[in-house]
């Protein structure tokens, strides 16, 4: 016990020595004593391995902030099944502290808490060399490699890092930041962050073991970046992102992807979303959609939601050195009560290469500033769009009400930009709606527009 103090141990042995205080009393505590003073200081660092199988804690008092807890292994870190780190804000008042367990592997399988229940939230800092996404929660989903153990990974295995996701779901649902990194980075209370940016690393990547996983937060922003460094980020650097399916709900929470030369391959993006579309709830300002990239970006559907009273938006935004493959956009920002001022749903995508999507419906509702838009814009290659079976009657669908039954002004836009270095082929129909009628003083403005050579396999209207 150290309370509000400091536990250090370092040297080759400190995997021993930290199994046996932690198995010695049962805990390793520098929480605070004092009602408003903060938790302590614990600090851990090995030139070998770390194996932690019982409980840190750093926590403040009851109006104190959470401590440090820090994990440093110059080989293997082992968070093991049943370990507890906890660097909690205080009951009444006090943030959350901070959490690291770093390594060149690193073995996560216990629980971490940084969270508070009346301040920010703390950040729990996962830093490997290399990092794997892996389904459910290890006990029965994983086995470590060559040994062949279900749930269990022992020292002689050489598999990657393996963090789950349901540990990377819980802890940001229960207000504690995660940060997945090989450099640090920051983000809001609740937020996902991954990041690999080290310019060592000769293939800087984010992957998930099953594209059919799933990561999905409660309220706060999904944020991942693979790049070397050698280039800022979105390259030139080399760095990749395959992932499954992500999504996000809460106010502002975006979903940022930002990659190297390796490229962008995701499941399904959605951002406040319908059950039916996404499997969560509509929500209030939902947060944008960004994926950055001096490669490739390959989706599956991306779907935004957003309901408000005061201002709806939904941006989605792609820019790709290489081609843009997408499956179906759907943007939507509405106000069921036609009182809000603005509303806004913009779809953008830029490629160096090639665009093809499934269908695109870009839809606007509000009272009195309304925009719809989608915008493609090609340098070099095709824009393609081809439905799936069995294709809707348009696969293009931009529409933009404003509907102020006052005296104010109504201003409704929507827009249609294709523009290709090469051809354009629509296999279907093309919609441009803007409707301000029953105003006092409206205009309505509908643009549709392609540039290069074009093929339209459909009708527009």
């Amino acid at each position: 016990l150290a309370g509000s103090g400091a536990i250090g141990i370092s040297a080759g042995a400190a995997s021993s020595i930290v199994q046996s205080v932690v198995n010695l009393d049962g805990i390793a505590d520098a929480s605070s004593f004092g009602v408003g003073a903060d938790g302590g200081t614990v600090l851990v660092a090995s030139v070998g391995d770390i194996n932690i199988g019982g409980e840190v804690h750093a926590d403040g008092g009851v109006s104190g902030n959470g401590g440090t807890v820090t994990t440093w292994a110059d080989g293997t870190n082992r968070f093991e099944s049943g370990a507890v780190i906890t660097a909690r804000g205080g009951v009444e008042a006090g943030d959350g502290g901070f959490i690291e367990v770093s390594g060149n592997d690193v073995r996560v399988r216990g629980t971490a808490n940084a969270s508070a229940l009346n301040g920010a939230a703390g950040t729990f800092l996962i830093d490997p060399w290399d990092l794997l996404i892996a389904n459910g929660d290890g006990s029965t989903t994983f086995a470590g490699s060559p040994s062949g153990t279900t749930g269990t990974i022992l020292s002689t295995d050489t598999d990657p890092t393996t963090v789950y996701e349901t540990a990377v779901e819980s802890l940001s649902q229960a207000g504690t930041n995660v940060v997945l990194a090989d450099d640090e980075i920051t983000g809001g209370s609740g937020d996902i962050s991954m990041s690999i940016t080290s310019p060592s690393c000769s293939d800087c990547a984010i992957t998930f073991a099953d594209l059919n996983d799933k990561i999905a937060t409660t309220g706060g922003a999904i944020t991942m970046t693979a790049n070397d460094g050698t280039g800022g980020e979105g390259g030139p650097g080399l760095g990749t992102i395959n992932v499954g399916h992500l999504e996000t709900t809460g106010t502002y929470a975006n979903i940022t992807l930002t990659a190297g030369a390796g490229g962008i391959t995701t499941g399904n993006l959605c951002a406040g979303g319908t059950a039916d579309a996404c499997g969560v709830a509509r929500t209030n300002d939902p947060g944008d959609i960004t994926l950055t990239t001096t490669g490739s970006i390959e989706t599956l559907d991306v779907t935004i939601y957003a309901e408000d009273t005061d201002s709806a938006s939904a941006y989605l935004t792609m820019d790709a050195g290489g081609d843009i493959k997408v499956g179906n956009i759907s943007l939507t920002a509405i106000d069921p009560s036609w009182s809000v001022d603005n509303a806004t749903a913009i779809a953008n995508l830029n490629a160096g290469g090639s665009v093809a999507m499934e269908s695109a419906s870009v839809i606007a509702e509000g009272e009195k500033s309304v925009t719809a838009a989608l915008y493609v814009t090609v340098t070099a290659g095709d824009i393609t769009v081809t439905p799936s079976t069995p294709a809707p009657l348009s696969v293009i669908s931009v529409s933009a009400t404003a509907l102020d039954g006052g005296n104010d002004s109504a201003d409704a836009d929507a827009s249609v930009s294709l523009n290709a270095g090469n051809d354009i082929l629509i296999n279907g129909g093309v919609e441009v709606n803007a409707d301000a009628t029953n105003n006092v003083d409206s205009s309505a403005t509908a643009h549709f527009q392609l540039k290069r050579r074009h093929s339209l396999r459909g009708r527009i209207r």
